[in-house]
């Protein structure tokens, strides 16, 4: 780990490289900002610890200069004992703390441990500050790198709660597509009724209470990326509707006589087995392979472990500043309980659990034998049992193409037994 401490003076920088390097991270320093820039440019910074009083450049404007360049980078205030509003403010403009030019050693080093305990934890690749570790994640992302600028059709895939939308909004804004028209519907929101209206707008007096002409989704969305979330709750008729604009991106508002052209770019998202739907002519094929240039399929939570610690600290800092309470740090207990739970509800089960805690709990640290969270936390065993079985059924599944009788022989049960959990378990239809 690197720390970067910027004071103009010298024995302050003395003395604090004294401590850096006792807790066996590398110093650098630097009198003034300039020299500050210079460092940053050449080495790989995890930390700064900055003077709030310089000559030439305040510590103040220098850390907005830091937060627009550099936003990933913790930045520590050091101060004078009479300068701590000074300090307090600057946590508002994006310092995690202060430390005080007089203050005794054990309380720096404990700061900087702790700020420096969260950098681990911080994604290696950054994607637009969406927390991704897992190789499972990087993996995915690395992929959808490859495909947000090519202008298709893109289908998520993936339990509630694992990002879908997250995606969706990083690919707007990586892509060629003017990130400022991402439109995200909710597919199950819209009534049946009221579908062809949002989507396609309508003309005054197109029906009663149009008093006066309103512009659709489709035409709002022109040059932009249009995000169809649970795309599977369309029913047949919205389908058809929506298949025809894709068809040659021309629609008519409701009472037009006018067609409309618009120019737009379609991800959508869904939770449900889409292959399915379509084979049971609940969804039509002809729309599934419009929608579905290219599939990316996101893991649950429980498969993608590696992510689960990173992105309670990153929701621990969200919260910490959303509710102006102190930074807490996750007890060894707690983290342990958070890689092996289900999550059931993914990351948005994650986000709300880290939320309750940082509201009740005391103290530096979060704990996993809170009475609260004990009261309210419980481990679905039977499903634990079930995703084990899942897991198993369709790695032998895909490693025999699919021949049950090759399943029996390495399972050593019956037939039919494989066959009624396949079913189960929608491996097979």
């Amino acid at each position: 780990m690197n720390i970067l401490v910027v004071d103009d003076e010298k024995n302050i920088r003395k003395v604090l490289k004294m401590i850096i390097e006792d807790l066996g991270y590398n110093f650098y320093g630097a009198e003034n900002t300039k020299k500050a820039d210079s460092k940053l440019k050449q080495e790989n910074i995890n930390l700064i610890i900055l003077d709030i009083k310089m000559p030439q450049k305040n510590g103040i404007d220098y850390l907005k200069e830091i937060k627009t360049k550099h936003p990933n980078i913790p930045v520590l205030m050091l101060t004078a004992h009479g300068n701590v509003s000074i300090a307090v403010d600057s946590m508002k403009i994006g310092a995690v703390d202060f430390l005080e030019k007089n203050g005794n050693e054990k309380s720096i080093k404990d700061k900087i441990l702790n700020i420096l305990d969260k950098q681990k934890h911080i994604s290696k690749k950054n994607y637009n500050n969406l927390v991704v570790e897992d190789k499972k994640m990087i993996k995915i992302m690395e992929e959808t790198n490859r495909v947000a600028k090519k202008d298709i059709n893109i289908l998520l895939k993936g339990e509630s709660g694992v990002g879908k939308e997250e995606i969706a909004k990083y690919i707007s804004k990586i892509s060629d597509r003017s990130d400022d028209k991402f439109y995200p519907i909710n597919c199950g929101a819209i009534p049946e009724p009221l579908f062809e209206s949002e989507m396609f707008g309508y003309e005054k007096g197109a029906f009663t209470g149009a008093s006066e002409q309103k512009k659709g989704i489709f035409e709002k969305v022109d040059g932009g990326i249009l995000f169809l979330d649970e795309i599977c709750e369309l029913n047949i008729r919205s389908q058809v509707a929506l298949l025809r604009v894709l068809e040659d991106k021309k629609f008519y508002r409701l009472g037009g006589k006018k067609g409309i052209k618009s120019d737009f770019r379609i991800i959508s998202a869904t939770n449900q087995k889409i292959e399915r739907l379509v084979n049971n002519n609940k969804f039509r094929k002809d729309l599934f392979f419009r929608i579905n240039s290219y599939e990316i399929e996101i893991p649950p939570l429980r498969k993608r472990k590696d992510d689960i610690i990173p992105l309670a600290n990153y929701y621990i800092d969200y919260f910490s500043k959303k509710y102006d309470i102190e930074q807490k740090l996750l007890h060894d207990d707690l983290k342990k309980f958070l890689k092996n739970y289900i999550w059931k509800g993914n990351v948005r089960e994650l986000k709300n659990f880290i939320e309750k805690l940082m509201i009740l709990s005391d103290g530096k640290y979060l704990y996993y034998d809170n009475e609260h969270i004990i009261n309210d936390t419980k481990i679905d065993f039977n499903e634990v049992l079930k995703q084990k079985e899942i897991d198993i059924l369709s790695k032998i599944y895909n490693l025999t193409n699919g021949d049950i009788n090759k399943m029996v022989n390495i399972l050593s049960i019956s037939r039919d037994k494989i066959v009624e959990r396949l079913k189960k378990h929608e491996i097979i239809d």
